[in-house]
């Protein structure tokens, strides 16, 4: 059956959502399955099918393609192939046309995947507007030979906060042959308070209103969303392996030392981590989560509380 059917990908969605992963685990899927020979994902880009000069990029491309047989192809931003320039097509009218270098270069993929079906796996993942409006247009026989079609939804913010909690597990562990920390280990390191304040910053950080997002240097850190979630805790890691005083206070709910991290901790390692990705303009993302958390009642008078119903268990009776 898949001798005679495409398996090819076309995923869209944000940055951060996911799409070369899923790309990863696809590969997998279809090199133990049997369908291809391997389970390589083998990413690219623009450069691996644009030349320099225009009559040798249809070499390039099917060159590449061909020594990509059998294994799973990946194009992020997948428009960035497909370059369209404006002429006139007269009566003052104008209409875009593909440019002779993205031309060529797509005109050997659609013939590569009508060739050789059942033998390689193409995914081309990007935004979904460009992906619908600038790739695919760029030839008849894409929409084609692209019969599967994922869209890719934003992550919520818990489920951030899961993503969170593994990266911190991941950057905590010792090398094997330690046995490597658990998400349930480093959430014990949180109070529950310190968890609820980082969710109302990451669901108000990309918020957006009638002129665009309402806290633009939020949105700016945290737009990459899984991949903001990795940088975070790198960023927490390095604060508690320098801390100095070692905050363990005993034994948590789980049967783990912990850290006892708070809500005030918490803004810490944010501040921490705007003044890293920013500069200058850390001070105005600190007053942006400063405006979240007044909003949300972590912030009354220039002090710190615990927000109105919000119920802390005994661990958070400080911060």
């Amino acid at each position: 059956v898949t001798s005679t059917a495409f398996l090819n990908f076309i995923l869209m969605g944000d940055p951060g959502v996911g799409k070369t992963r899923l790309a990863g685990a696809l590969a997998a899927v279809l090199g133990k399955l049997g369908l291809l020979v391997y389970d390589q994902l083998v990413e690219c880009g623009r450069s691996d099918f644009v030349a320099e000069y225009e009559g040798q990029t249809a070499v390039k491309s099917r060159t590449f393609l061909m020594g990509n047989l059998e294994k799973v192809i990946f194009l992020d931003e997948a428009y960035s192939l497909t370059t369209w320039e404006q002429s006139s097509a007269g009566m003052d009218v104008e209409e875009r046309k593909l440019s002779a270098y993205s031309g060529e270069a797509i005109t050997e993929i659609v013939a590569f995947l009508s060739q050789r079906v059942g033998a390689t796996s193409f995914i081309a993942a990007g935004y979904e507007e460009q992906m619908l409006n600038n790739f695919l247009p760029s030839n008849p026989g894409l929409a084609r030979r692209f019969t599967h079609r994922v869209w890719l939804v934003d992550y919520s913010a818990q489920q951030l906060i899961q993503i969170y909690l593994t990266s911190l597990a991941n950057a905590l562990s010792d090398p094997p042959p330690a046995r490597r920390l658990t998400r349930a280990t480093t959430r014990s390191y949180f109070t529950d308070l310190a968890i609820k304040f980082l969710t109302d910053v990451l669901e108000s950080a990309r918020s957006q209103g009638e002129n665009g997002a309402l806290y633009p240097l939020l949105d700016r850190v945290f737009a990459a969303q899984a991949g903001a979630m990795g940088t975070l805790a790198s960023v927490t890691a390095m604060l508690i392996a320098s801390s100095k005083r070692k905050g363990e206070i005993g034994v948590s709910e789980t049967g783990q030392d912990t850290w006892a991290i708070g809500y005030v901790d918490v803004h810490d390692v944010l501040v921490t981590l705007f003044l890293q990705q920013l500069g200058p303009l850390s001070g105005d993302a600190v007053r942006e989560v400063q405006v979240i958390a007044k909003l949300n009642g972590w912030l009354v008078s220039g002090i710190w509380q615990v927000a109105p119903g919000v119920v802390p268990r005994l661990r958070d009776r400080s911060r």
